[in-house]
């Protein structure tokens, strides 16, 4: 009788072990097994390793319910199930994550499958019942190599899948994004060293102002000179260090420099400058409130004076209507601690005016995309934005300008600062400060 029981918790072990409760399918432990019988069983036979990924699920279990996130889950696997063939393999490996071994040498006709499969889950009857929009990301590996460990092969779709941008695309595994990789790790690797040899130099690009001519302000931007990589840029790294915490400590690190740059700015006849600095969004979610409090600080060590600095939110902080009310307590924060306050990329994809209702904003930055075209109608919404923003009390800049005509029709329409390449690109702080004194009115 005990060895039966025995016998019965060995069974009921193994089926643990190597089915998924959820789905009825199996697990991730015996899809590692299945994968290593065929690629040793079939040498020469071309396999795909695919990953899919259900970005933001934890965010349809809140809001619609474990159940109904669990019965979509069921629906992914079933609809991944019936569109492989015989020989292929899909698992669950965790919550939200899917590994798939398919047959297949080209990548396009792989891709073609996998956007199919894509968009079949997209149309779940679980997701049409309850109007969702399922974000996705898709990645892939060609099998060229049938001796890789694979643990080492579902690594790599899940780095090709990191690069996905569309949802209706797949990303494959290859040298170059290896290298991507590769230089992604390194920068990260590198950074406290960084910051400790001042890599980090703060290069300010200049806001013009229309109607007083010779005055400006500017935006403060971070360059990194790296030592291995030279000049690498924001784009590269900030959502980079976003992605590892990190880039709390280099808000406040650059801060402080532009405080520094201010100070000496402030006994050297130029407190007239008003610098805007950036806050990430990794920042004010981390770290809260107390990104401003250790910001106040930094600003009464160097005797910054109140409205010297504006921070700069981007429009898509605000995407979430639940954190109105949070975001709007954020911003009388902001100016309670004596900074101004702006709204960057404004006008594009979110409830803008909603916003300009809800928040306490000193300046809105109108989004690059306005000036792109010549469209009588983006001229037509940017003269309205403006004249509504100064009903308002609100400052207007304008980003990404780049020609005279540009700069004709906003002059006309009233705004009140531009910034783009017409003027200049960003430079380091020593050169901006001579391009400041050979502008200024009351030049000698």
């Amino acid at each position: 009788m005990e060895r039966q029981n025995i016998l019965a918790l060995r069974r009921k072990m193994k089926e643990a072990a190597f089915n998924d409760p959820l789905t009825g399918g199996i697990s991730n432990a015996a899809f590692l097994l299945r994968v290593q019988e065929k690629l040793e069983k079939e040498p020469q036979r071309p396999y795909v390793m695919a990953f899919l990924n259900i970005r933001g699920f934890k965010n349809i279990n809140e809001l619609y319910g474990v159940e109904t996130g669990n019965t979509l889950l069921k629906q992914i696997y079933n609809i991944l199930k019936r569109s492989i063939r015989k020989e292929e393999i899909v698992t669950r490996s965790e919550c939200d994550h899917y590994f798939m071994l398919l047959e297949g040498d080209r990548e396009e006709r792989v891709r073609e499958r996998l956007e199919q499969m894509l968009e079949e889950v997209s149309g779940a009857p679980e997701l049409r019942a309850v109007g969702m929009d399922l974000e996705t990301a898709l990645g892939a590996c060609m099998i060229t190599d049938h001796r890789l460990n694979i643990r080492i092969l579902q690594d790599r779709a899940v780095r090709a899948s990191e690069y996905c941008e569309s949802q209706s695309g797949c990303v494959f595994y290859n040298e170059a994004l290896e290298a991507r990789n590769l230089r992604e790790q390194r920068l990260g690797d590198s950074f406290a060293h960084g910051l400790e040899h001042d890599e980090f130099e703060v290069y300010l690009q200049p806001k013009v102002y229309l109607q007083k001519e010779g005055f400006c302000e500017a935006e403060a931007l971070a360059r990194w000179h790296h030592p291995q990589y030279g000049m690498v840029y924001p784009a590269e790294f900030v959502p980079l260090l976003e992605g590892n915490g990190k880039v709390c400590s280099l808000d406040l690190y650059m801060f402080e420099r532009m405080c520094r740059i201010l100070s000496r700015w402030n006994q050297t006849g130029l407190s007239e400058l008003r610098i805007s600095v950036n806050l990430s969004r990794a920042h004010l979610i981390r770290r809260g409130r107390n990104c401003l409090n250790d910001m106040k600080e930094l600003k009464e060590k160097y005797h910054i004076q109140d409205g010297q600095i504006e921070l700069e939110m981007t429009e898509s902080l605000f995407f979430d209507p639940a954190q109105i009310g949070e975001m709007k307590a954020f911003t009388e924060k902001i100016r309670s601690c004596g900074f101004g306050c702006s709204l960057d990329d404004f006008g594009f994809g979110y409830s803008s005016l909603a916003l300009l209702k809800d928040l306490n904003v000193d300046t809105i930055k109108l989004d690059r995309q306005f000036f792109s075209s010549s469209s009588e109608k983006s001229w037509k919404i940017v003269n309205a934005l403006i004249l509504l923003a100064h009903e308002l009390k609100i400052r207007v800049v304008a980003e990404g300008v780049e020609s005279g005509e540009q700069i004709q029709r906003l002059k006309e329409a009233g705004c009140d600062l531009v910034q783009g390449y017409f003027y200049s690109r960003p430079m380091p702080a020593g050169d901006f400060e001579n391009w400041v004194r050979q502008r200024r009115p009351d030049k000698e």
